[in-house]
């Protein structure tokens, strides 16, 4: 699952997530509660009020990738 846009930042929303990964909402729903509950990401809310998932450790990903 993508979790970074182009220029480098790693805090997507909900919306550019399923956009990105051209999979169904409840599919990325699923998998982004689970990469939550594994502490993979974890969940912010932007100066708009909306939630953001940035990745906890990118150092781990990198390296579990």
């Amino acid at each position: 699952m993508m979790l970074n846009n182009g220029d480098g930042k790693n805090d997507l929303g909900f919306h550019q997530i399923v956009s990105d990964v051209c999979k169904s909402p409840s599919t990325v729903s699923i998998y982004l509660s689970q990469l939550i509950s594994d502490n993979i990401v974890t969940v912010t809310l932007g100066f708009d009020r909306k939630k953001k998932y940035p990745l906890s450790n990118r150092q781990l990903v990198d390296r579990l990738v």
